[in-house]
């Protein structure tokens, strides 16, 4: 369709690009992922300082809340797959700012609060609407993915179980501030 319609954009980000940049991402070699933080850190410096210091963790988190090295190698991985499948669209990104990454923390908290005290309250329904409504439902559902435990391999993902639900908080933060500070 590429060859045909040169100026096309999909509404979103289709799942083979998600599942390609996570494949792409998962083989390269040390050298290339120092080059590849390096280029995060110069375009994304806000985004690469918070899913690296793990510091400024929404609520969810204890204050004394710490990460094995895996599971911070993890949320970094996985915070770079976000980045660079957004990084590689044709709309281009602005430079997300602190205050930009803060608004959307507090919009996030302020939701889930608001949202946790409903009764009836089907989270599955509910993250199922959230994939099916979002401007990138394959970026959403990698998230999703990446935070699911794999009932096969009891290591994956290499997160804590009491940490996931703040781990996918996270990663909603970094997509909702990145795709807040995309150009259309």
């Amino acid at each position: 369709m590429e060859d045909y319609f040169p100026d096309y954009i999909p509404d979103y980000i289709p799942e083979a690009t998600v599942r390609g940049t996570m494949t792409e991402l998962a083989e390269i070699p040390q050298d290339d992922v120092d080059y590849l933080t390096d280029q995060m850190m110069e375009e994304q410096p806000v985004i690469l300082e918070y899913l690296y210091t793990l510091k400024d963790l929404p609520i969810v988190f204890e204050e004394d809340t710490k990460f094995t090295e895996a599971e911070r190698n993890y949320i970094l991985f996985v915070g770079i797959v976000i980045w660079k499948v957004l990084r590689d669209d044709p709309r281009p990104l602005r430079q997300v700012t602190w205050e930009d990454l803060f608004r959307v923390v507090d919009e996030m908290e302020y939701f889930a609060f608001t949202h946790a005290k409903k009764p009836g309250l089907n989270i599955a329904a509910r993250a199922i609407e959230m994939i099916e409504n979002h401007p990138e439902p394959e970026l959403l559902r990698f998230i999703t993915d990446a935070i699911r435990t794999d009932f096969d391999d009891p290591d994956y993902p290499p997160i804590r179980r009491e940490y996931l639900t703040g781990v996918f908080f996270m990663f909603q933060v970094v997509l909702t501030a990145l795709l807040n500070c995309r150009e259309t």
